[in-house]
């Protein structure tokens, strides 16, 4: 979708915008299943900093290639210092119509970091019940939202719709954890990976911009194969599926800005923009086992060692 949309290399439309609605239950559900029963021993700071040491690295290395793409591209003007420093502090910008100029698709992060902070408060004190209540409140005011947009793509990138991006994060994030604390994935049918990996893409490829659509597909869809996803049976393909999730976060960031600057040096046809897919691909797996991965267990090996210190230092009061 954002190749044909920086590289024109095709006319026709695809609107896999439920792709994030996705990422944000899936989220909810892992964050649920890691941390549930570690939050009883954990302190609020201590879990905020492990989601900014998980998430911001390449947040950071994202926004210097953007600045670098938006140099390459001859996009370059004063605002660009003001877009480059609100976008390494994760700070939205209202001047334009994408919040993250530079990197649009760092909106979704911006929601994810809100999901974080709210996931910790809610699952020290919100009973499972009123949690549910106010997920399923959240999905039906969702629903009425997208019908009357007649679509769920702006919500939360930018513009007068940014706000309903806590709605659309709210509701996605809140459900992927309730599946997990019901118990839900535990109860239903399994299926192999590659059946909901199919699904999943064929859903997105034939995604068009309407409200019923993006209702259903972001209401029930998604959600489904989220519950789907934590019932999966093994298969042969699970190498390449833990591959793919180890690249999923990277690729995701540094795509935009290597597609970015792609346009402008290779052109907007059909090769180019395939060249410009393997690229990014290439460049984010570079970027996760030179810079992320290693700066993420240096980071996380520093708070272990203060937190010791910090232990050791009450002991002798």
């Amino acid at each position: 979708m954002h190749s044909i949309a920086i590289m024109h290399w095709c006319s026709i439309k695809i609107a896999a915008n439920p792709a994030v609605d996705f990422f944000f239950c899936l989220s909810g559900f892992v964050l649920s299943f890691s941390y549930d029963d570690r939050l009883r021993t954990m302190g609020p700071g201590r879990f905020m900093l492990k989601r900014v040491i998980r998430l911001y690295p390449m947040i950071f290395l994202a926004t210097l290639m953007a600045l670098a793409a938006a140099a390459v591209a001859g996009t370059w003007n004063a605002d660009r210092w003001m877009q480059f420093g609100l976008g390494l502090l994760l700070v939205p910008t209202f001047a334009t119509a994408a919040v993250f100029p530079l990197n649009p698709p760092v909106w979704s992060l911006f929601f994810e970091m809100a999901a974080s902070l709210g996931f910790d408060i809610e699952a020290r004190r919100l009973p499972l019940k009123l949690a549910a209540a106010g997920v399923v409140t959240g999905g039906l005011v969702l629903d009425v939202c997208i019908l009357l947009a007649g679509h769920v793509g702006t919500f939360g990138f930018g513009g007068t719709s940014f706000w309903l991006g806590l709605l659309r994060v709210g509701y996605s994030f809140g459900l992927g954890v309730l599946i997990h604390r019901s118990g839900l994935h535990l109860r239903g049918p399994r299926l192999p990976r590659w059946i909901l990996t199919i699904v999943l893409l064929v859903t997105l490829a034939l995604s068009i911009e309407s409200g019923i659509s993006d209702a259903i597909v972001v209401v029930i869809v998604m959600p489904v194969l989220v519950w789907l996803g934590g019932r999966a049976l093994s298969d042969p393909l699970d190498r390449f599926w833990e591959w793919a999730g180890r690249l999923s976060y990277p690729l995701y960031l540094v795509h935009w800005p290597v597609m970015i600057a792609s346009a402008t040096l290779l052109g907007g046809s059909a090769v180019a923009a395939f060249v410009a897919i393997v690229l990014a691909v290439a460049v984010a797996w570079l970027a996760l086992v030179l810079f992320d991965e290693p700066l993420r267990a240096w980071l996380a090996n520093r708070a272990r060692r203060r937190r010791k210190g910090e232990a050791l230092a009450r002991q002798d009061l």
